[in-house]
């Protein structure tokens, strides 16, 4: 069995982090990533190539709107309000603000409260960066 991951999708680290087994550089003995404890030891043959690609499926899966209904949920203008962002079969759909007195958990009334945008994919990198760049109050699935 070979590794997964070809370079394209290289740069999805999160739970990864094993430039070497990506090909992304060669060099005799472990990558940087193993040293500093970030590496399970794919580049070395000490993860089994199935764990690795079992891991690295979870990190693409885990870093992707792909076919997903979300609304991202964070802070707003006011310490009232909280701001969402409506992500809907994996395409951006818009944002808004609402009230948390209003709609503190009930997706049918936050939706209420958004106003519709184009997406992009350009847009959604950025919420996905945005996404793991920065803890957020809450995700709610619908």
């Amino acid at each position: 069995m070979q590794l997964l991951i070809p370079k394209q999708q290289a740069g999805i680290q999160g739970r990864t982090n094993l430039p070497k087994s990506q090909l992304l550089y060669t060099t005799a003995g472990n990558c940087f990533h193993y040293e500093i404890g970030c590496c399970r030891g794919a580049c070395l043959g000490k993860e089994e190539p199935g764990q690795y690609n079992i891991r690295v499926l979870q990190a693409i899966r885990d870093h992707s709107l792909e076919n997903r209904n979300l609304l991202i949920i964070d802070g707003g203008r006011n310490v009232e309000e909280r701001s969402a962002v409506k992500i809907e079969n994996g395409k951006y759909r818009g944002f808004g603000y609402f009230s948390t007195e209003y709609a503190p958990d009930h997706p049918e009334i936050i939706m209420d409260c958004i106003t519709g945008y184009s997406d992009s994919r350009e847009t959604r990198n950025i919420i996905i960066q945005y996404l793991r760049n920065h803890p957020v109050e809450k995700i709610l699935v619908y």
